[in-house]
């Protein structure tokens, strides 16, 4: 067998073991996202100086969690 061949062999290996580290790394971050809820407050507006009032906002960090899901799957997103 070719040495060349063999240090490939042998990089690849590697290469799998850090391709396997970074996706499980990708799915613990997807497992907590899915269980979390952001919350924030805007404004409704304002009559001169003074607001209308607020409102609280909840919802999950859907592009985040889209984002991690398109690394894990290999697809490229810009």
């Amino acid at each position: 067998m070719d040495k060349g061949i063999l240090i490939e062999y042998a990089d690849m290996k590697e290469e799998i073991k850090d391709l396997r580290r970074r996706i499980e790394k990708i799915q613990k971050e997807l497992d907590k996202l899915h269980g979390q809820i952001v919350v924030d407050s805007v404004s409704c507006g304002k009559k001169g100086k003074k607001p209308l009032g607020t409102v609280k906002i909840t919802g999950r960090p859907v592009g985040v969690i889209s984002r991690k899901e398109q690394l894990q799957h290999g697809t490229h997103v810009n």
